[in-house]
């Protein structure tokens, strides 16, 4: 996408209560590519959306810029630092995963192959 609006991904769809994961860590993690090198510097967000409240979740992003060699290839794959269950609502809630992308020439895509939510047990 090259879109500077976040688009929602339909089947990440979930209802979830954080309240049942009171010990594990939640981390977003995406399989992307934001251009070839050589090329404008493009930038990847996504980002873990409270549908319910209407509101993104706090520290519920990862954003990179990174690169594939020449060509097509091995994609990099980046996850969010930051443990965002503890910044979840109480109680079952319809979330999603929403992503977008920016570039410096406006036209350029950014090329999402795999958005995850991460649990870690």
């Amino acid at each position: 996408t090259s879109s500077s609006t976040p688009q929602g991904i339909d089947n990440s769809r979930v209802t979830l209560d954080p309240s049942a994961f009171p010990s594990n860590k939640f981390y977003l993690e995406m399989v992307y590519r934001a251009g070839t090198n050589g090329e404008s510097a493009r930038g990847m967000f996504m980002d873990f959306y409270d549908i319910t409240g209407g509101s993104v979740v706090a520290n519920g992003t990862v954003e990179g810029t990174a690169q594939s060699q020449t060509g097509y290839g091995v994609y990099p794959i980046q996850r969010s630092v930051t443990d965002f269950r503890a910044s979840m609502v109480a109680g079952a809630r319809d979330y999603m995963l929403r992503y977008w992308g920016t570039s410096a020439s406006g036209t350029t895509f950014v090329d999402l192959y795999t958005a995850r939510l991460i649990i870690d047990f």
